[in-house]
């Protein structure tokens, strides 16, 4: 068996492959003999597969008298088949104005948009289009010239998730919303010489787009010039190409879920305004993943972007790997991200989610043997100073201040030290006499990012005993009472 079939026999494998049938199916109909020619098939098909069948024309407002030709053509044709006739118009060169967008690239992502709109409207869990294998082999062609990995190199597939479409000229409103839409290619398996015999043994009209023998488009250069060119190198360059595509698809399908996986594994949080992952599990992964990982954060987070090119993500990841560059370094990204390169984590998403000088954070001991002022690092410091009971009131007892704790200073072993958590960590909570709490379930109780607990500070005396979630809880066993005679009192303080 060739890897090109009948126009007929790859209409049917798509619909018994993806279990297409019962249910209504918007069909997108140009006008031109790929769309002719799937309409028809799928009409031929309608009662065995009990489809109920939408003929959807787009009018992209170019090519005038022309345009208003194929409207009235496909219109016409609907009727004479019984089916249900819908036209749309959109302003395509109007679209077309924003700066690097082509007219072609606009017509492609309002076209897809208007077919989903119209699938939600009459409740169509499917739209079929009628891209053909020589489309397919164009669009690998052209992944390979401009550069992709394996989802490129898999050019179009033959059943597509709507969600996946990235449609960044159409505005939110307008982008079809279901989570259960997903667009068909049909044709996909069929050559387009062999379309046009489908067509032309019945008789049946179609209509001829000028534009496409205009080779100032990309894709109209690859097919008239490249693809000819290439054949007199390769006769079978075509079967080769589509095969390449073939082999790529199969091969993602198998390492893909490995990637997501690695991702699972590696995200640490996502919020509003960005992904956290681990550092230490991201550096642990093969190069496939590490990049898998980065290039998807971007393309998560702005659905806007078609693709990131691989020399961002290959920078992105030298910076991460990169011993050399500090935490706190950052790296801009496409679309107005930004990569941050923490301490235990790095940070994909908006530049200013969070500060690092937000926190007072450490990563290592920070001896205290007296009275004093420390600095912590990032822009913060530790002011120690002693007052007697008297002098310092009854302030303690409505502290107002996170970052200020007053503490019976004969209560304390000296020397003091702050330092990160420990693994299984507890401590004596204020107000909670006897009970030994982790000190891991207090900082997620105060809501503590996770990305910064482990270099959180604590306070802890000779004694190994924690008297201080710093800015977060103080211990019981060091509190000011009645007996009291000298009070600590530390603040954690932005630097000038």
């Amino acid at each position: 068996m060739g890897i090109f079939l009948a126009p007929d026999a790859s209409v049917r494998r798509v619909l018994d492959r993806f279990d297409v049938r019962g249910a209504p199916l918007v069909v997108g109909v140009s006008g031109g003999v790929d769309s002719v020619c799937l309409l028809h098939i799928l009409a031929d098909l309608a009662d065995v597969y009990r489809l109920r069948l939408h003929v959807v024309h787009v009018h992209h407002g170019i090519r005038g008298e022309d345009a208003d030709a194929d409207a009235a053509f496909v219109r016409e044709m609907a009727a004479k088949l019984g089916l249900p006739f819908i036209l749309r118009h959109v302003d395509i060169p109007t679209a077309a104005q924003q700066p690097g967008v082509s007219v072609e690239e606009a017509a492609r992502q309002w076209r897809y948009a208007i077919l989903g709109q119209e699938a939600e409207r009459v409740h169509a869990p499917w739209v079929a289009v009628a891209h053909n294998a020589d489309d397919q082999v164009e669009t690998v062609l052209m992944h390979v010239i401009r550069g992709a990995g394996l989802a490129g190199l898999r050019g179009m597939r033959p059943l597509t998730w709507y969600g996946y479409l990235r449609l960044p000229l159409v505005p939110p409103q307008a982008r079809p919303r279901s989570e259960r839409l997903w667009l068909l290619r049909p044709l996909l398996w069929a050559r387009r010489p062999d379309i046009e015999t489908w067509v032309e043994e019945r008789h049946l009209p179609y209509r001829f787009d000028l534009s496409n023998l205009d080779t100032t488009y990309f894709r109209n250069r690859l097919r008239h010039q490249v693809l000819p060119l290439l054949e007199e190198m390769n006769p079978q360059v075509r079967a080769a190409l589509y095969a390449t595509g073939e082999l790529a698809a199969a091969d993602f399908d198998l390492l893909h879920p490995l990637s997501v996986a690695a991702w699972a594994e590696t995200l640490v949080e996502e919020t509003p305004r960005g992904l956290r992952f681990s550092l230490a599990r991201w550096r642990s992964h093969p190069l496939a993943h590490r990049r898998a990982i980065l290039r998807d954060a971007v393309m998560y987070l702005r659905r806007e972007l078609r693709d990131i090119g691989f020399a961002h993500v290959e920078r992105a990841r030298e910076f991460l790997e990169n011993p050399a560059i500090p935490a706190g370094s950052e790296y801009t990204l496409p679309a107005g991200l930004t990569l941050r390169k923490e301490y235990e984590t790095f940070w994909v998403g908006e530049g200013d989610e969070v500060e690092y000088p937000a926190y007072p954070l450490i990563s290592g001991r920070i001896d205290i043997p007296t009275t004093g002022v420390y600095p912590l690092g990032e822009g913060w410091h530790l002011r120690v100073t002693h007052r007697a009971r008297e002098e310092v009131g009854e302030v303690w007892r409505h502290n107002p201040d996170p970052w200020t704790a007053y503490f019976d200073a004969d209560r304390l072993h000296w020397p003091l030290h702050l330092r990160p958590r420990e693994e299984g960590e507890r401590m004596e909570p204020l107000g909670m006499p006897g009970k030994q709490v982790l000190v891991s379930e207090i900082m997620i109780n105060a809501k503590i990012p996770r990305w910064v607990r482990d270099r959180w500070p604590l306070l802890v005396d000779a004694a190994g005993t924690v008297h201080w979630i710093v800015g977060v809880r103080q211990a019981h066993t060091s509190r000011i009472t009645p007996d009291t005679r000298r009070v600590l009192i530390l603040r954690v303080e932005r630097s000038p």
